[in-house]
């Protein structure tokens, strides 16, 4: 395995921490090793995915009473509401062997990893092999598992979503 470049930030704004993917991807070069970013979030946040429509699922005026902003991500995926989790962003190249061939071989062989971090934290992850019939209507991404993700005693623990 590479070596990998880590970078463990301090809770930040929401935009800030798009904008730092933002920046890591722009300034990502083919052939330079993969980078891991680990970040948090100094107030809730509601981020949406890439393609992601505001409409009925998403409750604006709640938001707003809330003072909970709306960002937006560079990858695709459902709404996450930001907290207290600990969130995650992989730069590298596709063609890279560790990942896989592909789309769907990158998510796996990421899970793959993220399924040996939490057996070693002494948990009994499951990784889920398939996905239910995704359907575009809105829902939050820690309520509907895909492919390649990990559930603990039935509950998503970990989401993903990429930018190809």
């Amino acid at each position: 395995m590479k070596n990998w470049r880590l970078i463990e930030d301090p809770p930040q704004s929401g935009p800030f921490n798009m904008a730092v993917d933002f920046q890591l991807l722009e300034q990502f070069k083919p052939g330079k090793i993969p980078i891991f970013r680990l970040y948090s979030w100094e107030r809730p946040t509601l981020s949406l995915g890439r393609n992601e429509k505001i409409d009925e699922g998403i409750n604006l005026d709640s938001c707003r009473k809330q003072r909970i902003p709306l960002i937006r991500r560079m990858t695709g995926g459902k709404a996450v509401l930001h907290h207290s989790d600990l969130t995650y962003a992989i730069i590298g190249e596709l063609g890279d062997l560790q990942f896989g061939k592909g789309v769907h071989e990158a998510y796996r062989s990421l899970a793959r990893g993220f399924l040996l971090f939490f057996q070693k934290l002494g948990l009994d992850p499951q990784l889920v092999e398939s996905s239910e019939s995704r359907t575009m209507e809105p829902h939050l991404c820690f309520s509907v598992p895909s492919m390649a993700e990990i559930l603990v005693e039935g509950r998503k623990l970990i989401g993903s979503a990429q930018r190809i």
